[in-house]
């Protein structure tokens, strides 16, 4: 999946790869753990707002080329 002649290939096997791992993890996460806590509503905000700063990260990360 690392090499090969057409790149642009690549890039879509990478996208649906990503995609299917955060499927994966969002599944695992809401399904599996959050629906056994049933403590309100702070582990779902605390999931939204890891996601934001994680997606934060990686914006500021992107821009200034770390």
């Amino acid at each position: 999946m690392t090499t090969g002649s057409n790149g642009d290939s690549l890039a879509v096997i990478n996208v649906v790869m990503q995609g299917f791992a955060t499927g994966t993890l969002l599944y695992v996460i809401f399904f599996e753990i959050l629906s056994k806590d049933r403590s309100g509503m702070v582990p779902y905000l605390s999931v939204v707002g890891g996601s934001l700063l994680m997606a934060g990260m990686q914006y500021i990360g992107e821009h200034l080329k770390i």
